[in-house]
């Protein structure tokens, strides 16, 4: 799902097409918490920023990537990884402030 949302915000930034576009459009703003406030967030960074993290915890960014892109409960996400509930949402939280905290720099 991540690479079809990435990929629709790509074709769209490049323009290449003229004409009326017939095609079902994607929403690309994902609500993203900042500061306590919701705030709109592009795909792209989110995407640069998520890769970033697959390379300093590629586990993080799994579980990361199953709850934003996935929609996958935490619950969810235990019973594929063989892992606790409790386990699975200390990574999503210390995931989310990892993106929180490169989204700001």
């Amino acid at each position: 799902m991540r690479q079809v949302l990435i990929d629709h915000v790509r074709s769209s930034a490049a323009a290449k097409r003229g004409g009326p576009n017939e095609r079902v459009t994607l929403d690309t703003a994902v609500e993203f918490e900042l500061g306590g406030a919701p705030q709109p967030l592009r795909m792209l960074e989110l995407d640069r920023a998520l890769g970033a993290l697959e390379i300093e915890n590629p586990s993080l960014a799994r579980v990361t990537e199953a709850n934003y892109f996935g929609g996958m409960t935490a619950e969810e996400i235990s019973a594929v990884e063989g892992r606790s509930r409790h386990a699975i949402r200390h990574d999503l939280r210390l995931a989310r402030a990892w993106l929180r905290r490169k989204l700001n720099q």
